[in-house]
């Protein structure tokens, strides 16, 4: 569990604080897990079993609020980071999601490094490592032309006013073509990283009608019958507004202390898209910590959830 850059010291103090943690008031259960070793050689890993949870739902830093399927909340990663690693270590994730780990990691001064075969994880992670500014955002934002002409996928028109879904459909052919170009800047794929962020949920925060929670998207014919059954109609949705609305929650906590912190790691932060088991090029020994929550394949339909957001990134 120790990183390579932690001494005993550290380390020893670590697994003392473990085996005396306690949540709730339920002792740390200790015992071991059988591992392969690189050179095939078998070892017993000592490992440490308890809960750790918080109730307090909005506690952490206000850049974490961008939902995905099955994330953790960033009080657990910070919890390994502080008494692991010293500002300047290697935190790593290879199973990134929506990038709890490497953002909590990049806001504590450590430098980041995630990996996910989805590629929505890079769009949803990196824009928060650099964020912009609320006024360039609103800026570039009346500079995309959203009424423009564009073909519009009808079946989508049972979760978006037609006149909403023309302004996504203008805004996605901008990122697309600028992408195509290679011209996504900052506060492109800041916008990008909202705009798939409030595709679909269920208040009038988000581009949609009210759907199923917003780390997911139904099919098409699920919201036809959830229309039936609400008795429900797409509203007009103002795209522009709603951007600039989440940006300003999501920068809430972002003063200069913390610019400062995310400015002094980004360009050391490395984030792919790639199966974990193929980043060879990660050097051994090269990271000082891992954080990490495996995929929950046999629960979780993770291209099926967020078909929607793929098809506005263009993703196959």
């Amino acid at each position: 569990m120790a990183p390579a850059s932690v001494g005993p010291t550290v380390a020893d103090s670590f697994i003392e604080e473990l085996e005396a943690f306690s949540y709730g008031g339920k002792p740390t259960i200790v015992g071991s897990t059988r591992a392969c070793l690189d050179d095939g050689r078998q070892a017993e890993v000592p490992t440490f079993v308890n809960e750790f949870w918080t109730s307090k739902q909005r506690a952490a830093h206000s850049l974490h609020e961008v939902s995905y399927r099955a994330c953790f909340k960033p009080q657990l990663p910070r919890f390994f980071i502080d008494r692991l690693t010293r500002p300047g270590d290697r935190v790593y994730d290879p199973f990134m999601g929506r990038g709890t780990t490497v953002l909590e990691a990049a806001l504590a001064g450590r430098r980041p490094l995630g990996c996910d075969v989805n590629p929505l994880s890079t769009i949803l992670a990196g824009p928060r490592l650099d964020p912009p500014e609320v006024e360039d955002v609103a800026a570039r934002l009346r500079e995309i032309d959203l009424s423009r002409d564009v073909a519009i996928p009808e079946e989508l028109t049972v979760f978006y006013h037609r006149d909403t879904l023309l302004e996504i459909c203008a805004l996605r052919a901008y990122l697309l073509e600028r992408a195509a170009r290679n011209q996504l800047d900052a506060v492109d794929r800041w916008i990008r990283m909202i705009a798939v962020n409030r595709l679909t949920g269920h208040s009038p925060g988000f581009f949609s009608v009210y759907t199923l929670p917003p780390n997911q998207a139904v099919s098409v014919g699920v919201q036809r019958k959830l229309n039936a059954e609400r008795r429900q109609r797409p509203p007009r949705r103002d795209v522009r507004s709603l951007i600039v609305k989440k940006t300003r929650s999501l920068l809430t906590d972002c003063d200069e202390a913390a610019r400062g912190t995310l400015r002094c790691v980004r360009d050391d932060a490395e984030l792919l898209t790639a199966r974990a088991s193929a980043t060879v090029h990660l050097g051994t020994g090269s990271v000082d910590l891992v954080v990490t929550s495996p995929p929950f394949l046999d629960v979780v339909d993770y291209a099926g959830d967020n078909w929607l957001r793929c098809w506005f990134c263009d993703i196959d």
